[in-house]
């Protein structure tokens, strides 16, 4: 993991920047170093003086997270209660344009003995930082896969869905992805609840999330819509009914019922997930449908 960082960095770089001139360029660096003073202080005014009033926040790839200053802050002063031990270390900060890619290494508790990996990509206008994408290293490993197998969008969306949206439909698409990029396949997964009652992780799941590298902090579920079943090929459900008809023509309706609950006991559900998506893999691989 650490040793392909470097490479990480770079690649985010390739994947998503367009060279331009270079604007601001030792403020733009110094903006990004003061939001892990502003992290390591937690400091949510600070963190967020550098942020445009409209700046957005987003997974690489993924839909807007956060959207405006004055969303932001109260975001991160809420991160800051909920994780009043986290710290944060600059590994690498490369500067391209009016872009900085950084990777830095992210502690939430005292205890930790692994950091989380994160790399995140910051555009600048002004001085002012108006995008952040946020890419987890599998993340960008499995997105760069599919972009040399499938050019920029995937052959195969799977759309899994829970209760609220942030537990067990989360781990599944967390696990398919990764297992999906490793095989080279051209499918990617995303996670909708019916009924979500937070904008974060539970801080068990997260953490168990952690230990198999997979960073949760800039996750916040959302509710399923008849778009998100529409864009999908396959749907499926946790331990949930979906409450959104399927038509006859639409996507592969799938129910795994099975699934013990992830905070009683973690270890049980992911196996129970893997075993689950072993098989959908297999069914996407060969073209087979339900």
């Amino acid at each position: 993991m650490r040793s392909s960082i470097r490479w990480i960095v770079i690649s985010a770089a390739t994947l998503l920047l367009a060279a331009s001139p270079v604007v601001n360029a030792s403020r733009n660096l110094e903006a990004v170093r003061s939001i892990i003073d502003a992290v390591n202080a937690k400091d949510a005014n600070k963190y967020a003086a550098v942020f445009a009033e409209d700046a957005v926040v987003q997974l690489y790839g993924g839909p807007v997270r956060v959207r405006g200053r004055t969303q932001l802050r109260e975001n991160r002063a809420q991160h800051f209660r909920r994780f009043p031990q986290a710290r944060s270390e600059i590994q690498h900060l490369v500067e391209i344009g009016t872009i900085v890619v950084m990777h830095d290494r992210v502690w939430l508790h005292a205890t930790d003995q692994q950091p989380a990996e994160i790399v995140e990509v910051f555009t600048f206008e002004g001085g002012l930082i108006v995008k952040v994408e946020v890419i987890q290293p599998d993340d960008l490993l499995s997105r760069a896969a599919q972009r040399v197998h499938s050019g920029p969008a995937p052959d195969v969306q799977v759309l899994f869905v829970c209760e609220h949206g942030n537990v067990k439909s989360l781990m599944a698409a967390s696990y398919f992805n990764r297992l999906a990029a490793d095989r080279g396949l051209r499918a990617w997964a995303f996670s909708r609840g019916f009924a979500p009652d937070s904008d974060t992780v539970p801080a068990s799941i997260a953490s168990a999330l952690e230990r198999d590298r997979f960073n949760v902090t800039q996750f916040h579920p959302e509710k399923v819509t008849a778009t998100d079943v529409e864009k999908a090929q396959h749907v499926v459900t946790i331990g949930a009914d979906l409450p959104i008809a399927i038509h006859d023509d639409g996507p592969n309706l799938h129910q795994w019922n099975d699934v013990p609950a992830a905070s009683v006991d973690y270890p049980a559900a992911r196996d129970a997930l893997l075993e689950h998506i072993e098989k959908l893999i297999a069914e996407i691989s060969t073209g087979e449908t339900r």
